[in-house]
């Protein structure tokens, strides 16, 4: 029964990681608008400053990161029901997906600067990581 647990732990630990690289990244890239000129050509054809049109993706991506989240709390309490998990193990698995969510974040905050210091905003490595399966270098 004790390697079972563990071995749900794992699995669980291993779909924190995958949901988290998704709720992270979800962003006008997710949704294939990696042109940096969307923002500015979406406010000129709506008559809209930039501003609200950014503030609009980053509603979008803010509130799909609650549902994931939610979503998330749902299926580790419904594990605990079916004797799968503990609650300690539940709270557990949700602070490591707190601090994993907040490590990425800082690190892609981190990439961008870097890129952006280095000239290399619109060519920046590793821009894809957790927006899909492309990986390498990316032309946004």
């Amino acid at each position: 029964m004790k390697k079972r647990n563990i071995a749900i732990v794992v699995f669980s630990l291993a779909l924190i990681g995958i949901l988290a690289f998704g709720t992270s990244s979800v962003s006008a890239h997710w949704f294939g608008f990696g042109n940096s000129n969307l923002v500015s050509d979406l406010a000129k054809k709506l008559g809209v400053g930039e501003d609200k049109v950014k503030q609009a993706f980053d509603t979008i991506q803010s509130e799909r990161q609650k549902q994931m989240r939610t979503l998330f709390e749902e299926r580790l309490t419904q594990m605990v029901k079916d004797g799968k998990i503990t609650e300690s193990q539940k709270q557990a698995i949700l602070k490591k997906h707190d601090e994993l969510q907040s490590k990425r974040t800082s690190e892609r905050q981190e990439m961008e600067n870097w890129a952006k210091q280095n000239g290399l905003e619109n060519i920046m490595p590793f821009s894809s990581f957790g927006r899909g399966m492309h990986g390498g270098w990316m032309m946004r």
